[in-house]
């Protein structure tokens, strides 16, 4: 079950890499970029479930963390530091 799950997560991985590469729109390739590290997070945490290691729950909330943060610093680059202010 935990191996169709991981085929149909990597199909969707495929689709969002598509929809990176082809969009137009900048925000659509910031939401995509963040929905390609949030699939990668469950390709992960379900390898570890698989095969029992606790230490990729570990990788994958650290690099969920550091998804998010980047996420935000790229937003704030764009809209030029004026976010927030």
């Amino acid at each position: 079950m935990l191996n169709f799950a991981m085929y149909i997560i990597g199909c969707c991985l495929f689709v969002m890499m598509l929809k990176l590469v082809k969009s137009q729109n900048l925000w659509e390739r910031l939401l995509s970029l963040n929905l390609v590290a949030a699939l990668i997070i469950m390709l992960v945490i379900i390898y570890a479930v698989e095969t029992n290691r606790i230490l990729a729950m570990d990788i994958a909330i650290t690099y969920s963390i550091v998804g998010f943060l980047s996420l935000i610093l790229m937003i704030r680059f764009i809209l030029g530091g004026k976010y927030g202010r």
